[in-house]
């Protein structure tokens, strides 16, 4: 309401007080988590990479279209190499916001934290990509992990490091039932669009609405057979996405401890297709709702082994910046 009222400049408080709330109420060991940003800081991150990053953007491609006007090769190159940057883009925009949220969370007194350059991670980002889309999707698992290994190996709590060693060829299996699935799903979905185009076209007719009044659900079929294998279709993305999860946090160590996550594939997807249900028909209002049901799902399903030593692990002195995951959000590429 506040967001509607401020014509949207309440967002970056709105989006630090759930995240102050989120922090507040997930308990571990007794001790409960802290976060310590700020809307104007936000606020500043997002001006900064508007100002910086975007404005200098569409300035350059608005340019080479212009230009492609009169030289055709000058906008096809603005075309290649506009979705290759924004790529990169959405890779230093992650990077960046996991740095800022890390260094912006407290347990115990001790600050997380992430090192490491987002510029540099865009690069791996891109490069890997790339390679997911040249191997038509196969590398995709291993970009999963390596992507992953190049974040938690940078992440820490206090001066104590994260470490990961998954490896893409135990996910391989995984993913390619999803895909083969998701593409059964997808040719189902073309092939009922080219089974209906002849019956809309013939529904016109006279001799339709007779048969209509004889066999009325030939007007349910139809809609009701594509909202159901859009449904099968993203419960299988949900699917593996959840699989995907629990194999990340059970390669993910701090120090002698180790993670896990105990949930069956049918209750993430249960629970994904309940916040998007609830996103669709509150227009996004419920966000906080569905930031809370996410939460509340992992933290009564993560479990670790392993004791840490607290006594050998120091703050961190690394100053922070100023300003926040401005990027990340102009791009638009998350909620919470």
């Amino acid at each position: 309401m506040l967001k509607i009222l401020t014509l949207g400049f309440y967002h970056f408080w709105g989006r630090t007080r759930i995240r102050r709330y989120l922090w507040s109420q997930t308990e571990w060991e007794g001790e409960r988590g802290v976060y310590t940003g700020t809307g104007l800081e936000l606020l500043l991150g997002y001006a900064r990479a508007f100002v910086l990053v975007i404005l200098p953007f569409y300035s350059v491609f608005f340019a080479l279209g212009y230009l492609g006007n009169r030289f055709a090769w000058i906008g096809t190159l603005g075309g290649l190499l506009s979705t290759p940057l924004f790529v990169y883009l959405t890779g230093v925009a992650l990077y960046a916001s996991w740095r800022y949220r890390l260094s912006r969370t407290l347990w115990r007194g001790i600050r997380f934290g992430l090192d490491g350059s987002p510029w540099r991670y865009g690069w791996t980002f891109l490069g890997r990509s790339l390679l997911s889309v040249v191997t038509g999707g196969m590398y995709v698992p291993y970009m999963q992990c390596r992507t992953t290994e190049r974040v938690v190996s940078t992440a820490r709590f206090g001066t104590e490091r994260f470490s990961y060693d998954g490896q893409g060829r135990d996910l391989m299996p995984a993913y390619l039932r999803a895909a083969a699935l998701g593409g059964a799903l997808l040719l189902i979905g073309i092939l009922g669009v080219a089974a209906l185009t002849p019956y809309l076209m013939w529904f016109g007719n006279q001799s339709a609405h007779v048969l209509i009044k004889r066999m009325p659900w030939l007007l349910i079929v139809p809609p009701v057979g594509f909202v159901l294998d859009g449904l099968a279709l993203a419960a299988t993305w949900f699917a593996y996405q959840g699989t995907l999860l629990k194999y990340h946090v059970a390669h993910t160590s701090l120090g002698p401890l180790r993670f896990r996550l105990e949930f069956r594939w049918l209750d993430y997807v249960l629970l994904s297709l309940g916040n998007l249900f609830l996103l669709v028909i509150t227009l996004g209002v419920a966000t906080p709702l569905t930031a809370v049901r996410s939460a509340r799902f992992l933290a009564l399903r993560l479990t670790c082994s392993g004791t840490l030593d607290y006594a050998t692990i120091a703050q961190n002195q690394q100053p922070l910046g100023k300003s926040g995951e401005g990027l990340f959000q102009v791009l638009d590429l998350g909620e919470i």
